[in-house]
């Protein structure tokens, strides 16, 4: 779980920073950066938190990209902090302003969802038993195997 954790924790750090370089050294117009609110803030707190407990799960895949949520999370929250709760976003696809850690995050949660659902599945035995109910509906949808006579 060690190697997991500093997983997270140097992939993060690494994307972080790289995030923030981006921003200092490429311009944003001023119609492009985002406010924040305090409550953005702590729940980013929050999410970093989470995500990065996810390392107690055995896979790999999970802690880098939990690394990887992580760093685009802390880039946009040191990045907040240091600009009064706005984000600049020197990135313009279209109608889209962006940054190197909003496409991070986007990146993380896809990464996430997909590997979670590998662990999941592998580890489906430490979920809960089905109940009742949902014996008895599975037992009425797939019908029994005939025997032959």
């Amino acid at each position: 779980m060690r190697r997991r954790a500093l997983i997270v924790v140097l992939l993060s750090l690494a994307l972080a920073t790289t995030d923030l370089v981006v921003k200092n050294e490429i311009p944003t117009q001023p119609w492009n950066f985002h406010q924040r609110t305090a409550a953005w803030v702590v729940l980013s707190f929050c999410v970093l938190a989470a995500v990065a407990a996810l390392a107690i799960l055995p896979s790999r895949a999970v802690a880098v990209f939990a690394g990887v949520l992580d760093g685009g999370g802390l880039g946009n929250l040191v990045s907040a902090l240091q600009h009064r709760l706005i984000v600049p976003n020197p990135f313009v696809a279209g109608p889209f302003a962006f940054n190197l850690a909003d496409t991070f995050v986007f990146v993380g949660v896809v990464g996430l969802v997909a590997s979670l659902s590998v662990v999941a599945r592998r580890h489906r035995r430490h979920l809960l038993p089905p109940r009742r109910w949902e014996r008895a509906l599975v037992r009425r949808l797939v019908p029994e195997q005939q025997t032959p006579e």
